[in-house]
């Protein structure tokens, strides 16, 4: 897989993902970089997000309308003082 971005500005990024994780996500040798299971899971799932983002901001928004219906303020107020 080809990331077109330099290995240097790469790298960093890299790091503070896995400290972030708490995981290493590669294994690194002289001569090779493997993925660790952490860094296989991560590679399969990440593209998923997008897409369960999107899901959960359109189930807010129906949850959100559902529970604003019931609750609207009256159009009508009282003209009798305190009672609403």
């Amino acid at each position: 897989m080809r990331l077109y971005i330099s290995q240097p500005s790469l790298s960093p990024q890299i790091r503070k993902l896995e400290e972030t994780l708490e995981t290493p996500l590669f294994v690194r040798s002289s001569r090779r970089v493997q993925l660790t299971a952490a860094g296989r899971t991560l590679l399969e799932e990440t593209p998923k997000a997008p897409a369960a983002l999107e899901q959960a901001v359109q189930l807010n928004r129906v949850d959100e309308a559902r529970d604003t219906s019931c609750c609207r303020p009256h159009s009508r107020r009282s003209t009798r003082s305190g009672h609403y």
